[in-house]
């Protein structure tokens, strides 16, 4: 039997098959259209190894749509924009596997990393231009600070808050420095939006803002105050900054000197932790005894007076001879020299 022409047909056949791939077909379903070869036809010269497909798996799939017809366009995205498999299928109509199959070839897949890479460094330079220039305008309308905070992207989402909250804090904080009031972090906190009284104090921090109330400035600890400091590490009822008011030092250089005397102070609430947020310290005590004894004020005056709510005041009274004991052993070891 004579079989040239069988082998006649299966060369044009290859050939038709070489040039489908080459102009883009990856799976059976494509090459078949291109050659209108069956894809079992296909799929018996591929198992019989008389050509190498892109993607064998392509032969059971159903066609999902034509790179081939869309070539010049996916390859501009793809290996020029840099861009996602699944923004190009949405363009040409594909769905993101597909892209992928097209983009496993070595070759195709180092262009895509390139251009992804390029896209990157773009938009990286970009943003930090924009960033720049919105830290600069910030400063020229006096809210520098507040944009600057906002962009650093070494910040938590614990002390993440949104812009019109940080730029309120620094016009709150500026117009009552202007005006020469004081106002507490709470103060803050309430006129800028943001609830939590610890993190405006670290957010002023980090800003380079002053708080109105502690001298943040560096100055030296006399040796009598760090005598004092080391002597009450045994109040365990006192903390850092309960002490920090009776010496007046920055509770930051109290815990620092324990710290470095590896000296672990327990934390505590002072005199009542009365819910979330919400404590009665040994220092806030002190003032109220101090209002009620020195100008007779009434509960309701000492509650303005100190910026605590009403309850504070009656528990802090109907407790004085508990807390005042504890309020005079305290001064007693700070200022062991003073009549007390």
């Amino acid at each position: 039997m004579n079989r040239t022409p069988d082998l006649i047909k299966r060369k044009a056949n290859i050939e038709k098959i070489n040039s489908a791939i080459k102009n883009g077909a990856l799976t059976g379903s494509e090459i078949s259209e291109k050659t209108d070869l069956s894809v079992g036809v296909i799929s018996w010269y591929s198992s019989e190894g008389w050509i190498e497909l892109p993607y064998k798996r392509g032969l059971t799939q159903f066609h999902r749509g034509k790179i081939g017809e869309n070539k010049t366009l996916v390859d501009c995205l793809l290996f020029d924009e840099g861009e996602s498999l699944e923004a190009v299928g949405k363009i040409i109509g594909l769905r993101r596997q597909r892209i992928g199959q097209y983009v496993e070839d070595p070759e195709r897949h180092k262009r895509w990393e390139e251009a992804i890479k390029r896209k990157r460094t773009i938009k990286s330079s970009l943003e930090n231009a924009i960033i720049k220039f919105a830290i600069k305008k910030g400063y020229d309308e006096g809210v520098g600070e507040a944009v600057e905070y906002y962009f650093d992207k070494k910040r938590s989402k614990r002390t993440r808050r949104p812009l019109k909250n940080l730029i309120e804090l620094v016009k709150v904080y500026k117009q009552a420095e202007k005006d020469e009031i004081k106002l507490t972090h709470k103060d803050l906190g309430e006129l800028s939006g943001i609830k939590n009284v610890s993190i405006v104090g670290y957010i002023l921090k980090e800003m380079g803002l002053k708080s109105f109330y502690w001298n943040t400035k560096k100055k030296i600890t006399s040796e009598d105050k760090k005598e004092a400091i080391m002597r009450a590490a045994n109040l365990n009822y006192l903390n850092c900054w309960d002490l920090g008011h009776f010496l007046d030092i920055t509770p930051e250089v109290i815990s620092r000197m324990y710290r470095n005397a590896g000296i672990k102070k327990p934390f505590t609430y002072g005199v009542k932790r009365f819910g979330k947020g919400s404590w009665l310290s040994y220092r806030d005590a002190s003032q109220i005894y101090g209002f009620k004894d020195e100008f007779n004020a009434s509960n309701e005056e000492i509650s303005r007076a100190i910026g605590k709510d009403l309850k504070f005041v009656e528990y802090a009274l109907k407790n004085r001879p508990f807390i005042g004991m504890k309020l005079i052993r305290a001064l007693q070891v700070l200022y062991p020299n003073e009549k007390i």
